[in-house]
């Protein structure tokens, strides 16, 4: 099983209130990014969000309240990641 690895940023943005952007890359080790990647945003175990990658193994969840986040990742062939 290969291991997917995330770059992501959490960018706070200014739509009148405390909402939060995260953004990401999903790829392989070798760099390789991975799309149709299942990226799933949870807060206090309740899925805010859930999408798939792009062809370039981008995401991107907008509008979400200032919190702590989990992002779950998977694909099929991979192992699946976790981040906070």
């Amino acid at each position: 099983m290969r291991l997917l690895l995330l770059a992501f940023a959490l960018l706070s943005t200014g739509y009148g209130g405390n909402l939060s952007t995260i953004s990401g890359i999903v790829t392989d080790p070798s760099g390789a990014a991975i799309p149709d990647a299942r990226v799933a945003v949870l807060s206090g175990g309740t899925n805010k969000d859930t999408r798939s990658t792009d062809i370039d193994g981008r995401f991107t969840t907008r509008l979400l309240t200032a919190g702590t986040y989990i992002v779950d990742i998977s694909k099929s062939g991979f192992e699946a990641q976790q981040c906070r």
